[in-house]
C-alpha cells in the first residue's frame, strides 16, 4: 500500500526544498529496506544536485537538510544512524551524473502522490488534473517563482501529445489557475526558449 507522502516545511533550506521531508512511498510504520533506503538516499541527493538553491554548494553544506530529513524519516530507519545516512548521501551525491531530467521525474512523482486541488474539479480529464498537480509542484519546487515548461515535457509527463499539452495550457491560463510570465520562443539555430509560469491555485 502506497500512501501520500507527507508534506512540511523545515528551516534547515528554503521552502522550495521540501524533498527534504518527503520519502519516496512506504508501507505505514515498515521500516525501510537496505535497497529501498539506498534508493531514497540517493533520490535525494539527485533531487540537491539539480536544485536551483544547492547544485552550487559544496556538499558538507547540505549536512543539515540531510540529518533533517533523516529525523523526519527516522520512523522508517530502523538502527541506522545519521552517519550512516550521511555516508550513503556522500556517495550518492558523486555518482549524480544528469540531475535535471531525473528532477522532472520527482516532481512528477509527487504531482500524482499528491491530492487534486479544488481548482481542478470543473475538469473531467484525469490527465488534465495531472497537468494541474504538476504546474503545483513546479510552483513549489521554483520556490514560488515562475517555472519553465514547455509542451513537449508537459504533454510526455500527462501522456498526451505536445499539442494538446499546448492548448490545456492557454486553457489555464484563460482559466485564472496560471499565469504565463514569458512566452517560448523557438528560432532556428538557437536554441529553444520554454514558456515560464506562476501558479495561481492554492497551494
Amino acid at each position: 500500500m502506497t500512501t501520500t507522502r507527507e508534506v512540511s516545511r523545515e528551516s534547515a533550506a528554503p521552502s522550495g526544498a521540501m524533498r527534504a521531508t518527503k520519502p519516496l512511498s512506504h508501507e505505514p510504520g515498515k521500516r525501510w529496506s537496505n535497497e529501498h533506503w539506498r534508493l531514497e538516499v540517493f533520490d535525494l541527493a539527485r533531487y540537491y544536485k539539480g536544485h536551483p538553491g544547492y547544485k552550487q554548494k559544496k556538499l558538507d553544506e547540505l549536512k543539515p537538510v540531510v540529518k533533517k530529513w533523516h529525523m523526519n524519516n527516522s520512523r522508517y530507519m530502523g538502527s541506522r544512524s545519521f552517519e550512516e545516512t550521511w555516508a550513503r548521501f556522500r556517495k550518492s551525491w558523486l555518482k549524480v551524473k544528469k540531475p535535471k531530467g531525473e528532477i522532472i521525474k520527482g516532481i512528477l512523482r509527487r504531482a500524482k502522490n499528491a491530492p487534486e486541488p479544488k481548482e481542478t474539479r470543473p475538469y473531467q480529464d484525469a490527465a488534465l488534473k495531472l497537468l494541474v498537480k504538476l504546474c503545483r509542484e513546479l510552483w513549489r519546487h521554483w520556490e514560488k517563482k515562475p517555472f519553465p515548461l514547455d509542451c513537449r515535457t508537459a504533454g510526455e509527463c500527462i501522456g498526451k501529445s505536445h499539442e494538446t499539452a499546448l492548448d490545456w495550457l492557454d486553457m489555464l491560463v484563460d482559466d485564472g489557475l496560471l499565469d504565463r510570465v514569458t512566452k517560448g520562443r523557438r528560432e532556428k539555430g538557437k536554441k529553444s526558449e520554454a514558456s515560464t509560469y506562476r501558479y495561481r491555485g492554492k497551494l
